[in-house]
């Protein structure tokens, strides 16, 4: 069990207050969460052993996310 969950019932106020961040932030799905998300999806296509005709979805995965790390992070394209 764990202590100071007990009792809570999921979906409450109680609960969410219970999570980090605050609610209503805004998520940013830019660029490089895009690049990510198809690296991620290219590499468990090449483990389930997808064929490309010929080509390595292993070095297309990795391409992605290098490319991921290139782009500026953010909805508008702001580097931190």
């Amino acid at each position: 069990m764990v202590s100071g969950v007990v009792g809570v019932r999921s979906g409450s106020m109680a609960t969410i207050g219970m999570l980090s961040g605050i609610v209503g932030d805004d998520v940013t799905f830019g660029p490089r969460t895009l690049l990510i998300l198809i690296a991620v999806i290219i590499f468990a296509l090449a483990a389930f052993g997808f064929d490309l005709r010929g080509l390595s979805l292993t070095s297309l995965g990795l391409a992605f996310f290098a490319a991921s790390w290139l782009v500026p992070e953010g909805r508008f394209g702001r580097r931190l």
